[in-house]
């Protein structure tokens, strides 16, 4: 009989790399490492597998369920069926609930999205947030306790301080929509190379697993158990080879500059920035205080406020190779202390835990 799992974790994983490249790995794959090492066994499954659920789990239930919330579509039979399996079910919000006027011209579609999220709540018993307005609102608003969760990552990807007198060479790490790409007008030196391509092997490889995936899904009728424990395993490979791969790419520069992003948090890149040895320069977020002093500005991190002084700041520091690397061992140093997946899943499951109290 296989050992009963502890965790089910419902990721939101798309068909073709080109579009599922843009969801972080330290989010989904990366948690279920980290919860794995933390002794909490978990049953991974990704979108196209939802509908096969009743199929694939053979237990009555798990002690918790964790779910992306914002892109997953929820049903009524889904979260029924999810009640009936755990009597802890978290749900994952790791996108802003609330936009600008400024960022809703450029995605409009975003207008709705609290809408639609907080509706899905009703299935869930607490949520994680990454912004940290969300947590009030829902703490109020939905009478769900919220967890404020800072980015991390695995213990295990953070680079060993070598060599911090690197090439002067840098990086813009974000997708381009909006005022975006006024900040590529500005390459000092022709020195700032933009997200680098793929492998295009990896991608052919990538896409043909998620579609054959798709394909057993939705239409295999048969026990479809044995295509879903071959598209994992290959999947979750395929997964942590490119993030490897793009970690080591990462460790050549010396500045990673994040674009500004629609999520009032800092995203993924910034975290995987510092662990690969980077300088990170990212903007600050408005009306976000206590994101904006997660990291020491100057001393762990390089804020700005504009293009203009993202410029003024990049010429200060991309010449200076002794104050970035103060600031690439200073952030190094913080990350592996605080902002680690063990520390923060931890520190989830003891907030938890006194909530139970």
């Amino acid at each position: 009989m296989a050992k009963q799992k502890d965790i089910l974790f419902i990721n939101y994983e798309l068909l073709l790399w080109k579009r599922a490249k843009q969801w972080g790995y330290t989010g989904t794959y990366g948690i279920v490492e980290a919860l794995s090492d933390l002794d909490y066994s978990c049953l991974m499954i990704n979108k196209h597998w939802i509908n096969r659920l009743p199929s694939i789990i053979r237990q009555d239930n798990f002690k918790q369920i964790w779910v992306e919330v914002v892109h997953n579509k929820i049903t009524d039979d889904l979260g029924r069926y999810l009640m009936q399996k755990s009597g802890i079910r978290v749900a994952l919000i790791f996108e802003s609930l609330f936009y600008s006027d400024e960022d809703l011209k450029i995605t409009p579609e975003l207008a709705d999205r609290h809408k639609i999220v907080l509706d899905r709540l009703k299935y869930f018993t607490h949520v994680i947030v990454v912004d940290e307005m969300d947590v009030k609102l829902i703490n109020d608003k939905m009478g769900i306790p919220a967890f404020w969760w800072r980015q991390a990552i695995n213990l295990k990807y953070i680079s060993s301080l070598m060599d911090l007198k690197k090439q002067k060479k840098s990086i813009f790490s974000g997708t381009l929509y909006g005022n975006r790409n006024g900040f590529l007008e500005f390459n000092h030196k022709k020195s700032i190379d933009r997200n680098p391509k793929g492998s295009r092997l990896f991608e052919f490889f990538f896409n043909l697993n998620q579609v054959f995936a798709w394909f057993a899904s939705n239409y295999f009728y048969f026990n479809p158990t044995i295509f879903f424990n071959v598209n994992m395993f290959i999947v979750k490979k395929l997964r942590n080879f490119e993030f490897r791969s793009y970690l080591k790419n990462l460790s050549k520069y010396q500045i990673l500059i994040n674009l500004p992003s629609l999520v009032k948090s800092y995203p993924g890149r910034v975290i995987e920035g510092m662990a690969a040895g980077c300088l990170v320069m990212t903007q600050k977020i408005v009306d976000r205080v206590m994101t904006n002093n997660i990291f020491l500005n100057e001393k762990e991190i390089v804020l700005y406020d504009t293009i203009s002084d993202f410029q003024n700041k990049y010429l200060a520091y991309i010449d200076d190779v002794d104050k970035c690397s103060k600031i690439q061992a200073a952030a190094y140093e913080e990350i592996s202390k605080k902002h680690t997946l063990e520390v923060r899943i931890s520190e989830f499951m003891h907030w938890l835990n006194n909530l139970k109290c």
